[in-house]
């Protein structure tokens, strides 16, 4: 009887003691410097223009938070010895590598804002794949080159560290990070006046983001009739917005003033409200102008508003919330890691990040920001009251139908929200708002405009007639004083944002030198008009930005009717 062979045990030599610390140490620090210390200061260095605190609210925290984070990592990799870390220090190593590859195979920016996703199954897969082989390539690497695993970890944290490194030093220099010690912000939109309207006439314009007549629909299959009790008011069933995005557009909205790429964001917002020709004849006319709107998106420094709007006011103080600002940061730090992290934290940028969330300014009145929840809340406990003035506008953002959603159809928080709840909650607070107008007796005398700044922006990588069945249509509701209709009038009439200035001028009589063009009410059914239409793309190919021209002529559900006429190249940042 013939004996059993022994099997072959893999044996390991152990780490010495001196080799655990490199291994480990070196590990620990390249993850939480790139992680923690580059990703975030990266990031923030970027976008420096849009967050509302300074380099130096977080550099002791950062700093501290960085060499937590590397020792934590190297403790507990130290807790380990040769095949175990190995593989431990291979993985986190991995996915950083991983990140950089699947950028370039997939050479595709993450444009969010705010939705799920905008990958592609395609896209998806391919990510998954590369993380996937990366991963466990490495994990093999780690296991069977274990005599040499002690050089190629060393080789490879060296390599990240001066590739990010050297980044991290381009954005030092290029901001001047050393003496980054103002916020990029000096005057901000108050909550002066707004319960306060004109005893006599009004001019009310709301703007409702991302007012797509796709929610219209959806809302009116969950209850019908929602929208049949706007009284005086006629739906404009076939608009268009401008834009796919709220910069330009809800600048445009304000000013009639139109943006085309040819200027950097930053510029046009410190400029088109003091070059509008219909503020300043709101002023000659004797309005009173009050602009209720966030930050960034709608403004960047309500100091170009000083001389228009009757609510700006003078930030007196800031505070900073570090750990608020530190958690934010890294996450999306930790998102560009992994991809499909990316798109559920990035919404924050555009909210959180750039408003008030992470850092509280103050000022006599309090700063606006975006929270329909808030101005439902307000609304609820303050009612509208007619002051002594002769003439007042007031502009009023919105959330809307805007992504993240977070309201239920009664306005409150709520963890099961939709795009319809969202829409139906916050509209209910603009139903509320218009009571107000009755009750106190200036609602026939007011011209009142509800709509979008867009519709529903969909992919921005690609031209919109390639991956769209229907027009991209954005819902105007206007009531013009003393309408007769007693309840909602639809007209499918070929109307644009762009026509509501022209609206406004015409129904309030605004006396002016100016020919704005014609009222939404001139423009007949049967009238066949050519609308402009700007989509805001990434150009992949030549890694620009771009804005896509369309003119539309015709019903603009029909995605026939919109004819691409050019794509406007500009050098200027995504916003």
């Amino acid at each position: 009887m013939k004996e059993k062979k022994e099997k072959k045990k893999i044996e390991f030599e152990k780490y010495t003691l001196k080799e655990k610390l490199l291994i480990s140490c070196l590990t620990g620090f390249t993850v939480s410097f790139v992680l923690i210390l580059f990703g975030s200061i990266d990031i923030y260095s970027n976008n420096i223009k849009e967050f509302a605190f300074t380099f130096k609210d977080i550099a002791l925290p950062l700093f501290l938070l960085f060499i937590g984070v590397a020792v934590l990592i190297s403790a507990v990799l130290m807790l380990f010895q040769r095949i175990w870390l190995n593989i431990l220090s291979s993985i986190p190593i991995s996915i950083i590598i991983s990140s950089y590859v699947c950028n370039f195979l997939l050479s595709k920016p993450m444009i969010v804002s705010g939705d799920a996703t905008e990958m592609s199954n395609t896209e998806y897969y391919i990510m998954i794949v590369t993380y996937v082989v990366i991963i466990f390539g490495t994990m093999y690497l780690s296991i069977f080159i274990t005599k040499k695993w002690k050089s190629l970890i060393t080789f490879l944290c060296v390599l990240l560290i001066g590739m990010n490194g050297a980044s991290l030093v381009s954005d030092f220099i290029k901001n001047d990070l050393i003496h980054d010690n103002d916020i990029s912000c000096e005057y901000v939109l108050s909550k002066k006046g707004m319960n306060e309207v004109s005893e006599k006439e009004n001019i009310i314009y709301i703007l409702f983001d991302r007012f797509d007549n796709e929610y219209i629909d959806a809302v009116n299959k969950e209850e019908p009739g929602f929208f049949d009790d706007l009284e005086g008011f006629t739906y404009f069933d076939s608009a268009v917005s401008e834009h796919t995005r709220t910069f330009p557009a809800g600048a445009s909205m304000i000013t009639g003033n139109h943006y085309t790429g040819q200027m950097s964001a930053e510029d046009f917002l410190n400029t088109t409200y003091s070059e509008s020709d219909f503020l300043n004849d709101l002023k000659n006319n004797g309005y009173s102008i009050n602009i209720y709107a966030h930050r960034y998106y709608i403004y960047s420094d309500a100091k170009a508003l000083l001389d228009t709007a009757d609510n700006v006011e003078e930030i007196t103080s800031y505070t900073a919330n570090t750990k608020l600002i530190l958690k934010y940061l890294t996450n999306l730090s930790s998102a560009r890691l992994i991809r499909p992290y990316l798109a559920q934290l990035m919404y924050a940028s555009a909210n959180a990040g750039i408003t008030s969330k992470f850092s509280t300014f103050e000022c006599e009145d309090g700063v606006f920001i975006d929270d329909d929840a808030w101005l439902s809340d307000y609304y609820n406990e303050n009612s509208l009251t007619a002051n002594n003035t002769e003439k007042n506008y007031t502009f009023l953002y919105f959330h809307g139908s805007h992504a993240p959603y977070i309201l239920d159809s009664n306005g409150d928080l709520s963890e099961s929200a939709t795009e319809v709840s969202q829409t139906i909650g916050s509209f209910k607070t603009i139903k509320q708002y218009l009571d107000y107008l009755k009750d106190i007796g200036v609602y026939d005398n007011s011209t009142i405009i509800i709509t979008g700044d867009h519709g529903n922006p969909h992919e921005e990588t690609q031209p919109l007639h390639e991956i769209v069945d229907n027009g991209v249509t954005t819902a105007i509701f206007v009531k013009p004083r003393n309408a007769h209709n007693k309840t909602l009038v639809t007209s499918s009439a070929e109307v644009s944002i762009n026509d509501l200035v022209p609206t406004i001028v015409k129904d309030a009589g605004i006396k002016t030198d100016k020919d704005y063009g014609e009222s939404v009410f001139d423009i007949s059914e049967n009238e066949h008009r050519t609308r402009v239409f700007y989509q805001s793309v990434y150009d992949l190919n030549k890694h620009r930005l771009g804005l896509n021209k369309y003119e539309i002529v015709g019903d603009a559900h029909d995605i026939n009717n919109w004819n691409y006429v050019e794509q406007i190249k500009t050098e200027y940042a995504w916003y």
